[in-house]
């Protein structure tokens, strides 16, 4: 098995979870029941040779996976579909990686290409519990694509699901995501887009002129993108494949601010129908590769430009069709006012029961002096600063606090540029237990202040002679 798995890199995946089972396969091991008593078990597929006996769960339970398939019935069947990719959770990693590969080696049965397993969701920061009553459950989901569609919920769990570690469902982050991503760069540049051509070429796709630079590499980009798109997918790194899509809608954005189509129509509207065709071609190319996240969406898309899109299908550039005729649309994502969560979190509480009575000083969230001072605050100036691949919300810090430089992963991406924070001093909270965030190790938490879509760093306001300063 060891040797199965050090000569097949893809077998088991991510790393962390491939060392995890060697290191258990590396141990010394003991042999495996799988039988259980009807005395202790009365359900259960009775063992063939031994009437007092049931088949142990897991050994009945992962034959599926090659019984559903035609195994031993129909081997034309079982041959399309086997080996196949596994995606498991993490808390079933030792059935699936040492059992099952165990039980098929010894039927002569190939093993699986892959075993991919993926983290968990928690909510609001915490690990789902019955204690907390924190899941989220189908009502809570039903709420949320009520407010913003089904679209929108499958575009955040793509972009923030627990692949390679475990991820958080917060509402804040869900919403704050939505008008982000959706409303402000893909939404936004869908309707700009379709009223300039409205408004200049009587509703119809232009035909492209002669291309400078700036579409040149904007059509190279997108290609690459398709290509990179399908790498990304072959590692299953499904948060980084939207990212990457996204990032290239908001170059297209970018490309609209640079050669200001509605400035440019009053001096060459033969350029301008360039720049709008070259934007159109960007955007539907980015459509046609976000049509798995965003099935619903996209089509109206297509619709409106009067194309079915294929699930698969890799729109060319070049496949945008000049005087087509094209309708405006009210919005693919409008904007959602966040008021309401604010509205929200304040009548949980008032509908919460108090589970004991409490003095009037612990109802007002009052802590002790020596609670506070527990937490040690420290200036910190920023010396280097990254954007986390795969995520366009984290930035990594590397900070000086005094003699000793340490590194933080701090979530404030959509508001700062990592070329804005170089230099800051900024205010950390100092003795936080250290974490790994996306395999980075966080060594502090920064404060800041937000107020709906704002966010502003907790900063001195003057200089202080050196860092690491004990704020008291």
């Amino acid at each position: 098995m060891i040797a199965h798995i050090e000569s097949h890199p893809a077998f088991i995946q991510p790393e962390n979870r491939k060392n995890e089972i060697l290191g258990f396969l590396q141990q010394p091991l003991n042999d495996l029941c799988i039988s259980r008593p009807k005395n202790r078990l009365s359900w259960g597929i009775e063992i063939p040779f031994d009437p007092d006996y049931v088949t142990y769960v897991w050994f009945d339970a992962l034959i599926n996976y090659i019984s559903a398939i035609g195994f031993s019935r129909d081997n034309a069947l079982f041959q399309k579909w086997w080996p196949a990719v596994h995606i498991i959770g993490k808390d079933i990693l030792t059935t699936h990686c040492v059992y099952w590969p165990t039980m098929l080696m010894a039927a002569g049965v190939p093993l699986p290409e892959t075993i991919f397993a993926h983290g968990w969701w928690m909510s609001e920061g915490q690990k789902m519990s019955k204690s907390l009553g924190n899941f989220i459950d189908l009502n809570t989901i039903r709420d949320h694509v009520s407010r913003v569609g089904s679209d929108a919920f499958r575009y955040f769990l793509a972009k923030e699901g627990p692949l390679f570690g475990d991820s958080d469902f917060s509402k804040d982050r869900f919403y704050q995501t939505y008008n982000t991503d959706l409303a402000n760069d893909f939404g936004n540049l869908v309707n700009r887009i379709l009223k300039l051509i409205h408004k200049y070429f009587d509703a119809k796709v232009p035909a492209p002129g002669k291309m400078s630079n700036a579409e040149e590499m904007l059509k190279k980009e997108g290609e690459a993108l398709q290509k990179r798109v399908m790498d990304l997918l072959d590692h299953f790194e499904l948060n980084r494949l939207v990212f990457e899509i996204l990032s290239y809608i908001r170059s297209i954005n970018r490309y609209l601010e640079q050669k200001a189509p509605w400035k440019l129509a009053k001096t060459d509207l033969e350029q301008t129908g360039t720049v709008l065709y070259s934007a159109l071609a960007s955007l539907r190319m980015a459509a046609g590769l976000l049509e798995p996240v965003l099935p619903e969406k996209t089509a109206q898309l297509f619709d409106i430009l009067h194309e079915k899109n294929q699930v698969g299908r890799m729109p060319e550039w070049s496949g945008l069709k000049p005087g087509v005729e094209v309708q405006e649309t009210e919005g693919l994502f409008p904007r959602i006012d966040l008021a309401f969560l604010q509205e929200e979190t304040t009548e949980e509480k008032l509908a919460t029961p108090e589970k004991n009575e409490k003095t009037p000083e612990d109802q007002t969230g009052w802590i002790s002096l020596d609670d506070f001072q527990k937490v040690r605050l420290q200036t910190a100036r920023i010396l280097e600063a990254e954007a986390v691949p795969g995520t366009d919300k984290l930035i990594k810090l590397t900070i000086q606090t005094g003699s000793e430089t340490r590194t933080l992963v701090a979530g404030i991406a959509l508001y700062y540029k990592p070329e804005e924070l170089i230099g800051k001093t900024i205010v950390i909270v100092a003795n936080l237990k250290p974490v790994i965030i996306r395999g980075i190790r966080s060594e502090g938490m920064l404060l800041a202040a937000r107020c709906r879509d704002t966010l502003r760093l907790v900063t001195l306001d003057g200089d202080l002679p050196e860092s690491g300063v004990v704020i008291k």
